[in-house]
């Protein structure tokens, strides 16, 4: 049944396949979006550039350029909504194109009804993620040890300027632990945080982050390890908020960048 909420959402599909192509442009379009569809990687760019598209769907396997690099180059200039439909199944290949910038990864072959439910997902939540996960407000700020977790450049910065680099996904979980102090969250919850939803798969993805998210936060001065796992339940962390009165001009100048 169509939505009208999504009536006249602009949807950018990118993808080699005629025939799946066709069958997107069904899908969307008996759901009330205005869909447009390309084969090429780069086209897909200037495309993105020229139009205000609401979401993009981008297969891995283009003939021209890889979907990976296409991602990269549309996140260096847009923050526009992308779901990956790809038949790489392995969790190593979804973080891949999760910390690469996508909001979604989905497997083919694929249930359209559902792909379309979750790029409606995926649409809610960019509009309700600034109201659900803004930890910045009134002026309070949340830090692990002596580092500040800066949400907008995805980073751990500590007073003197040592900054640790997260990549888009671990800043999301690491701020949602933040963001719920002392309180255990499973894996399927932090998800929801991070993307609006769940899917089966979930949980090894999200134990795969939080490994990273340890190691770069054990390089932090006093190698710290806030980030706890609650048998049966999920991962907890604690938080020290300090309000926002601290005379940025006096912070050090940057002395190690970690990756």
């Amino acid at each position: 049944m169509k939505d009208n909420a999504v009536s006249m959402t602009r949807i950018l599909c990118v993808d080699d396949n005629d025939a799946l192509t066709d069958l997107l442009c069904y899908g969307f379009a008996r759901e009330g979006f205005d869909v447009t569809a390309t084969a090429s990687g780069h086209e897909a760019l200037r495309m993105v550039r020229a139009d205000p598209f609401d979401l993009v769907t981008l297969d891995i396997n283009l003939p021209d350029i890889n979907g990976i690099k296409v991602l990269s180059i549309l996140r260096a200039f847009s923050s526009i909504p992308i779901v990956i439909l790809t038949a790489r199944a392995q969790d190593e290949d979804v973080i891949a194109g999760l910390d690469a910038g996508a909001d979604d990864y989905v497997i083919k072959p694929f249930n359209l009804e559902v792909l379309v439910l979750r790029a409606k997902a995926v649409l809610r939540r960019m509009q309700l993620r600034p109201s659900i996960m803004d930890i910045g407000k009134d002026g309070v700020e949340y830090r692990i040890a002596d580092a500040l977790l800066d949400t907008t450049a995805n980073e751990l910065v500590t007073d003197e300027g040592i900054r640790v680099r997260l990549t888009p996904t671990e800043s999301r979980i690491l701020q949602a632990l933040l963001a719920h102090e002392g309180q255990a969250l499973s894996a399927d919850r932090i998800v929801e945080y991070v993307r609006g939803y769940t899917k089966a798969s979930d949980s090894a993805i999200v134990k795969t982050h939080i490994r990273r998210l340890r190691e770069k936060i054990a390089t932090l001065p006093g190698a710290p390890s806030p980030i706890h796992t609650v048998p049966g339940v999920g991962y907890m962390t604690h938080r020290t908020p300090r309000t926002a009165l601290r005379d940025k001009g006096h912070v050090a100048e940057p002395q190690r960048v970690v990756t």
